[in-house]
């Protein structure tokens, strides 16, 4: 097979060029040979490219990712990743609206290819009504341990025109953490306008983007 390369590849070259090409291919397979294993038992002990490891263990990854919006509307209060904020207008819904952590919930289970929030606490059953949502994250954090995963990280945004949430960024990124029982650093949380566009930047609705990644052992 290499003299069969060799000739397929130098017929297209004479003299000093054949000779340099030829050094440099039998160079490239001497390296080839060192780099493969003994036998294909050697081969399973080599680490995967792309498969995570940690402790020299591969872990299973995924990802998932959510996305919630909810109608702005008076005598309604705004809670946003577990923390109230003070606001003119609210967040209508079933549940306490928390459009931040509804799309945390449907991030998670989009990752574990388990539906979405309306399928685990439809808005069709009253003993959701007015229900924390970082209670119903909790459960589903139950979910994700029983198939044998953890949260990796966590990242967020929230598009709003108003009120200003920057002050509360922290605060949402801890409850978050805590319901899906990991260090605050893993959970990052983003605020942004549309510059008055479309249905947010007229102050009619909040929306909220997550994504998360999960590891889970072998």
């Amino acid at each position: 097979m290499q003299l069969q390369v060799e000739r397929e590849l130098l017929g297209a070259f004479d003299g000093r060029r054949r000779l340099v090409l030829l050094r440099l291919l039998q160079h490239e397979l001497q390296q080839l040979s060192l780099r493969q294993p003994a036998s294909r038992k050697q081969c399973t002990r080599l680490p995967v490219p792309g498969v995570l490891q940690e402790g020299g263990q591969p872990l299973r990854f995924r990802i998932g990712f959510g996305n919630d919006v909810h109608r702005l509307v008076r005598g309604r209060p705004l809670v946003l990743g577990g923390v109230g904020i003070e606001a003119d207008l609210g967040l209508q819904g079933h549940s306490d609206a928390d459009v931040l952590t509804h799309a945390v919930v449907d991030a998670v289970l989009g990752a574990l290819g388990d539906g979405d929030i309306g399928r685990h606490f439809p808005d069709t059953d009253p003993s959701f009504k007015d229900a924390r949502s970082l209670d119903l994250l909790r459960r589903v954090v139950e979910v994700m341990r029983g198939r044998g995963f953890r949260l990796n990280n966590l990242d967020a945004t929230v598009v709003a025109q108003g009120p200003r949430l920057a002050p509360h960024i922290s605060s949402m990124e801890e409850q978050l953490a805590a319901a899906l029982d990991v260090s605050p650093d893993r959970v990052n949380v983003k605020a942004t306008t549309t510059e008055g566009l479309g249905y947010c930047g007229r102050g009619e609705a909040m929306e909220a983007f997550a994504v998360v990644s999960l590891v889970g052992e072998e």
